[in-house]
């Protein structure tokens, strides 16, 4: 499963695996852009902070633990962000996909649901996986309405999850889909939705 050639792709996104070159093609967004990470729990913004990000990352997929992907949007010929799948349960077949971001200029542009497909279609019909959730802070409504509109299912809420950057708790709103759901009606929902 963790190949270094795990390429996916359609004709509006592709999806790599995150290699330390790729700081330079990212790094911009860090430097520029620091309000991407408003909702995270790690501090990202930054030159030093981001090289940690990414290193940290890279050394997950180098361990089994991860699969992070550096996404290129083929439109706008340009780097648009990162994305991953974690907490892998090959055991029990199931994943969570998240630590997703877009620089700015990409965020409502139908990228994200050429991603989550792609991601969705490897891991119910490439990993057979059973189970894929998404956990997302509560007050990131974007992420949010995100899901919700691609018909993730929310499971509730886990109350004080994490530390956020600034020191205070946040909440955690948790989806999912079922591979019973991809396989009769999900898949083709949210390809109707591709633009």
């Amino acid at each position: 499963m963790f190949k270094e050639n795990i390429l996916l792709e359609n004709n509006r996104a592709r999806l790599s695996i995150l290699k330390h070159d790729d700081f330079e093609n990212l790094v911009h967004f860090a430097i520029q852009e620091p309000e991407i990470w408003q909702y995270s729990f790690e501090e990202i913004a930054g030159r030093e902070n981001f090289k940690k990000y990414i290193n940290k990352a890279i050394n997950n997929f180098e361990q089994g633990k991860e699969i992070p992907f550096i996404i290129y949007d083929k439109y706008a010929n340009s780097y648009a962000g990162c994305t991953r799948f974690y907490d892998i349960n090959n055991n029990q077949k199931t994943l969570k996909i998240g630590y997703t971001w877009y620089g700015s200029s990409f965020q409502k542009t139908g990228i994200n649901r050429h991603c989550k497909f792609l991601m969705l279609s490897c891991a119910f019909e490439e990993l057979e996986m059973k189970r894929v959730a998404f956990e997302v802070n509560t007050k990131n409504e974007k992420s949010i309405s995100s899901l919700e509109k691609i018909g993730c299912i929310k499971e509730g809420i886990l109350r004080s999850t994490h530390y956020n950057v600034d020191g205070t708790r946040r909440d955690t709103a948790v989806y999912s889909i079922l591979q019973g759901d991809w396989e009769t009606g999900f898949r083709e929902k949210i390809k109707s939705l591709l633009k």
